[in-house]
């Protein structure tokens, strides 16, 4: 007896997101933010590294990052380029890990270039981690609690 397409479909979502895939996530539901390459790299056309190069980017060429994943980002570089894929390690886009994280930017490891300390608030290596946010969430709300509570 055949598998069914449902379960089909849904061990192949299963195999492509184990492999680092990106899901098939809407787009656009997290507003674009800019940022800049760290490291010189190239933009494909897929997030894979065998898929077509769109153009090879600079050292601190402005980008719009429209979404992260552990290891691609989707941004485009001005008006003249599509959009295409850049690995993680060579994006980096300035905010909070509150402003970071809904845009896939989360567990940010010390040799990636969107690594900073100031994200990584438990010194462990990864920036915007769980441990992060729950720190950062409680520093935002100490001011409140020294006041009393009032806002």
């Amino acid at each position: 007896m055949r598998p069914s397409l449902a379960r089909r479909s849904a061990a192949w979502l299963l195999a492509a997101l184990l492999c680092g895939a990106p899901p098939l996530a809407a787009a656009g539901t997290v507003p674009p933010a800019g940022g800049a390459v760290t490291s010189r790299a190239p933009q494909y056309a897929q997030p894979d590294p065998r898929s077509r190069v769109l153009v090879t980017l600079p050292v601190h060429t402005p980008l719009t990052v429209y979404r992260c994943f552990p290891r691609w980002c989707e941004v485009s570089v001005g008006q003249e380029v599509a959009r295409g894929w850049i690995l993680r390690a060579s994006v980096s886009v300035p905010g909070s890990c509150r402003q970071l994280v809904p845009l896939g930017f989360k567990d940010v490891r010390r040799q990636e270039g969107g690594y900073r300390t100031e994200l990584d608030l438990n010194r462990n290596g990864r920036a915007c981690d769980p441990d992060d946010l729950h720190a950062e969430k409680l520093r935002s709300a100490a001011p409140t609690l020294a006041r009393g509570g009032r806002s």
